[in-house]
Formats: C-alpha cells, sequence, structure tokens
C-alpha cells in the first residue's frame, strides 16, 4: 500500500473522555506501506480536527500505522444548552461541563454580555434579534482553554397576529360593551356626526378586553377599530 493525501483525526461524541495517555491505536496493516502522508511525518503529532490541543503521535511502520500518546489539555473547556433559538427575550440555560479543578469560568454570550461564575449553570436573556456565538474560557493554575460554538443561539423577531380579531358590541343600560382577542390593541375615533369617519385614530393602550365605554350623545360619532 502506498500513503498519499491527508491524514485526518476526528472523534466522536464520548471518545475524548475515555481514552488514555498510553493507549495504541492501530488505524492501517498491511503487506508493506510505503510513501507518506502529506500533513504529517512518521514521528510526527497529528492534532485533532477541531481541537488543536488534543493530539496524536502518528508512527508509520512498514506494515502498518500507528496512534499512540493521546495528549489533552489538563483543563478543557465544553458546555451544552437547553435550547438554540427563539423570539426576543429568549433565555437560554448554558451548563459547564468543562474539566479541571479550582477553575475560573468566563462566559461570553455573543451579545456583548459575559459573565464570570462559578456556577454548574448560568442563564442569559437575549433582547435583540441575531445570531450570536458562545464561547467559554476556564482556566486554573494548569493552563487555560475555551470552547466556542458558533451560530449558537439566533434570536429572532416575534411574529404579530396573521389579522385582526372579530370586534363584538354589546350593549348594557348606557354602556357599550366591546370585545377582541388577544394581541391587538383599541384605536378610537371621534367625530362630528356630520364629518363621518375620518383618518385620525388614537390607540388606547391601557384597554384591554372587555372594554366599557359610557355612551354620550354630546360626543357625536365614534368609531372603533382594532390595530396590532
Amino acid at each position: 500500500m502506498v500513503l498519499a493525501g491527508n491524514l485526518s483525526l476526528n472523534e466522536i461524541n464520548g471518545f475524548e473522555p475515555i481514552v488514555g495517555q498510553n493507549d495504541t491505536f492501530t488505524i492501517l496493516t498491511a503487506a508493506s506501506i510505503t510513501g507518506a502522508f502529506a500533513n504529517v511525518a512518521s514521528g510526527s503529532r497529528l492534532a485533532v480536527t477541531g481541537y488543536p490541543n488534543r493530539s496524536f503521535l502518528v508512527t508509520v511502520s512498514p506494515t502498518n500505522v500507528v496512534l499512540s500518546g493521546y495528549q489533552t489539555p489538563t483543563v478543557q473547556s465544553f458546555f451544552t444548552q437547553n435550547t438554540n433559538a427563539g423570539a426576543v427575550s429568549l433565555t437560554v440555560t448554558f451548563t459547564n461541563l468543562s474539566n479541571g479543578a479550582g477553575l475560573t469560568n468566563l462566559w461570553s454570550f455573543g451579545d456583548g454580555g459575559t459573565s464570570l461564575s462559578t456556577a454548574a449553570t448560568v442563564t442569559h436573556t437575549y433582547t435583540n434579534p441575531g445570531t450570536n456565538t458562545v464561547s467559554l474560557t476556564v482556566g486554573s493554575a494548569a493552563g487555560v482553554n475555551t470552547y466556542t460554538v458558533s451560530n449558537a443561539v439566533a434570536v429572532t423577531v416575534p411574529s404579530g397576529p396573521s389579522g385582526p380579531p372579530t370586534l363584538t358590541n354589546s350593549v348594557a343600560g348606557a354602556s357599550l360593551v366591546l370585545s377582541w382577542g388577544q394581541g391587538w390593541l383599541l384605536a378610537v375615533q371621534t367625530n362630528t356626526l356630520s364629518a363621518g369617519l375620518g383618518n385620525t385614530w388614537v390607540t388606547n393602550t391601557t384597554a384591554t378586553s372587555p372594554f366599557t365605554n359610557t355612551m354620550d350623545p354630546t360626543k357625536g360619532a365614534v368609531f372603533y377599530k382594532l390595530v396590532p
């Protein structure tokens, strides 16, 4: 067999915690091996893809290719999160799963917010739309390590109601009672009887359904509509 091209190392989920520094992996065996990998020479170390601080010693012999001497930082940063998308005012819980003793933990949430916390979990509320890259940097006397997740949290603008609900009315004595569905506001217009319906509306931001208004003949014509 003739070696050529690049050798790449990829860890599957759960691989790193169970590998010891003295473990040896024979990844290729053949009756005769010649040539060389383009990116690593025999007797050199090769980093795991995506983890520059984790590496194996690569040894090429006439009959096999062996990985050994696994190295990983004494301090290793890692976290998980309970969600990765939602509307503005999205609160995300992050769980610190880093390895190491006596760690200092610095969180960067991607929207300018940071937290220096030793807690096992931290929460952060995103108040602006956008895509946020989150990182956790942990450090101790043994070293410093950072774990970063690109596009970790996508925050969107909440969608409004698709259309106005039905505005219903009833009369109770001298009062007009208006009712409507949630998510909309009541707008009011008062004109003289001769003027009728105009273009100027005033939104009542405090009115809630059901809304009761005392009918007053002196006010002329009163119109109501719903606005988002």
